[in-house]
């Protein structure tokens, strides 16, 4: 990636803390955009290369409560599901 460099000025916290809202605000839209634009898109495995990077979250929803968690099993999970993908996908000769 490289050295990052600061171009603008930096804030104080107080600054920053009249600010806090706006940016995660901006932050939620900014994802939400992403998300609309890519939620459709899928890659197959196949076309997949060394060094594109793929990462997961699972997380577990309560519509009821209002309540969206983390869940701390993903990689397992993920594990779990991509050895049932290749064992599903092999190739006879």
């Amino acid at each position: 990636m490289g050295f990052l460099s600061v171009n603008g000025v930096l804030m104080t916290f107080k600054e920053y803390e009249a600010l806090i809202a706006q940016y995660k605000t901006q932050g939620i839209l900014q994802f939400i955009k992403l998300f609309e634009t890519h939620k459709d898109k899928h890659i197959e495995v196949k076309d997949l290369h060394w060094g594109e990077e793929i990462e997961y979250s699972l997380y577990s929803f309560n519509p009821k409560e209002k309540i969206v968690k983390l869940s701390c099993d993903a990689n397992d999970i993920i594990q779990l599901q991509s050895s049932k993908f290749d064992a599903d996908n092999a190739c006879c000769s």
